[in-house]
């Protein structure tokens, strides 16, 4: 059975070969086959019952053989593969004899990736490191992150050039009081009149301009568009101001 595999493994720096008990082989003979072939090479043998407490490092090995008996499952500990895969190096190669019709089921769904079988010998060999991750092909990219480029190419908009001569001309305190009444033709005073229009009309004394919000004081800023105070000057709180309900 030896002959099936030996002759192609080639050169090689490290093999271990995995028996079982039930196996009728002379290790120590197996083991002097393999170093005719490969001087240097390290070899190694693992009883398939006891491998489950090996120290050996993982990938360790470039060659890993399952003997016929452990091809067949002849042995008491069920993660034999899963224990060989790991202490095979990506690259290496696993080799299982078809006395067991799923044994090449078997070496796939431990990752191996399946070669082919020949007289009687199923190879696979590792492809991936156990525990690694691989990005799928058909994963979606993420999307390129949307950002404003400006080159110097660009055909900008001068915003200065937007603003006629008339824009720039500072406005008035007087174009900026609010009107009271209609705005045209003869005046009226509002509903809500607080200017002392109303009481003018009347011929009545206006009464002391009173602030609704408390912040006529403040500047124009400050102020509602109906406030009396529009277009005048800041002034201290409490300050009486004369306003010119003719205005």
């Amino acid at each position: 059975m030896a002959e099936k595999w030996l002759s192609s493994i080639g050169s090689i720096q490290s093999l271990l070969y995995v028996w079982s008990t039930s196996d009728a082989i002379d290790l120590k003979k197996l083991s002097e086959e393999i170093k005719a072939r490969n001087a240097s090479a390290e070899v190694c043998f693992e009883n398939c019952d006891q491998i489950g407490s090996t120290t050996r490092s993982s990938s360790s090995f470039d060659i890993a053989v399952l003997s016929p008996a452990v091809s067949k499952d002849a042995c008491g500990n069920s993660n034999v593969l899963e224990i060989v895969t790991k202490l095979v190096k990506v690259g290496g190669t696993v080799i299982g004899f078809a006395e067991d019709p799923s044994i090449s089921g078997k070496l796939s769904a431990n990752g191996l990736s399946v070669l082919g079988e020949e007289s009687g010998v199923v190879r696979a060999t590792k492809k991936i490191e156990v525990g690694a991750s691989r990005k799928l092909p058909f994963a979606p990219k993420p999307a390129a992150p949307k950002v404003w480029k400006i080159d110097d190419d660009d055909d900008l908009i001068d915003t200065d050039a937007l603003l006629t001569d008339a824009d720039k001309v500072k406005p008035s305190a007087d174009s900026l009081k609010a009107e009271c009444g209609s705005g045209s033709g003869k005046k009226k005073a509002c509903k809500d009149c607080t200017c002392g229009l109303a009481e003018e009309l009347a011929g009545k004394e206006a009464p002391p301009v009173k602030s609704s919000c408390g912040s006529c004081y403040l500047g124009d800023a400050f102020r509602c568009s109906t406030c009396p105070y529009l277009g005048m000057p800041p002034f201290k709180p409490g300050e009486i101001v004369q306003i010119d309900a003719n205005k």
